[in-house]
């Protein structure tokens, strides 16, 4: 696959033009949710736990899919705990979570709520989930395997290294292509990012349902138009690799 393919098919992997019309705009909860839900979220943003635990007892739905096609395209889906993740304080996050929302629950992009946080770089969000419950290091990426993918697909730096130290799975396989968190920082060319995996304990030497390790990505360009930055840090892999006994295997 040549550069530009393989840039184009990273972009559509990581959902490009989604991200850009989603991150930068600010919107009325009551044109994506119904009256019980904006003040279940009014109240999460004030962390009023009674007042959320009284809506939820008349019938206030704390995983309501909002959204309207027709209005947002972009946020059809939503979740009550997407939207504080994206427009309210972490505390909002924390006040959901404790009152039962589900932090798993596909919504908005077909992300659950850890993975949006980290797609939309809420770094106080995604530490606030980690916090409640230090086993969502482990919650899903959206296209298969743990939160680590969003992490190193999306160059999510704060978040990688909160997951590699909550101990999340740096070698958590997406189950169709039997690729790693290595593979996915490799195909965005986050070559910063394969290294922290490496030295954090990732398998250098793992390889996809093709055979290849994560290493082939790293060259499909010729060296003339690299950066000398990322030939120093490629050399760092190689490096890592080798003092690890794992292949180092450029496909060149």
């Amino acid at each position: 696959m040549g550069l530009f393919a393989a840039a184009m098919s990273a972009c559509m992997v990581a959902g490009c033009g989604w991200i850009a019309d989603v991150v930068s705009t600010r919107v009325d909860a009551a044109d994506y949710f119904t009256a019980p839900t904006v003040r279940l979220l009014d109240a999460a943003r004030r962390d009023d736990q009674p007042q959320i635990e009284s809506l939820i007892a008349v019938g206030a739905d704390l995983d309501e899919l909002g959204g309207d096609p027709d209005i947002d395209p972009r946020r059809v889906d939503i979740t009550p705990l997407q939207w504080a993740v994206e427009f309210g304080p972490p505390t909002a996050v924390g006040a959901l979570l404790r009152a039962g929302a589900d932090p798993h629950l596909p919504g908005a992009g077909r992300y659950n709520a850890v993975a949006y946080s980290v797609l939309l770089d809420r770094f106080d969000a995604f530490r606030t989930i980690i916090g409640f419950d230090e086993g969502l290091v482990e919650a899903s990426d959206r296209i298969g395997g743990n939160v680590v993918h969003t992490a190193v697909r999306h160059r999510r730096g704060d978040a990688l290294r909160l997951l590699i130290d909550r101990g999340a799975d740096l070698d958590s396989v997406q189950p169709l292509a039997g690729r790693t968190p290595l593979f996915t920082a490799a195909d965005v060319l986050n070559i910063d990012h394969c290294l922290v995996l490496l030295r954090a304990g990732a398998d250098g030497a793992h390889r996809d349902q093709r055979g290849s390790t994560f290493l082939p990505s790293l060259y499909t360009a010729d060296d003339s138009i690299r950066t000398s930055s990322y030939l120093r840090t490629r050399g760092a892999i190689e490096s890592e690799m080798r003092a690890r006994d794992f292949p180092v295997e450029t496909g060149r």
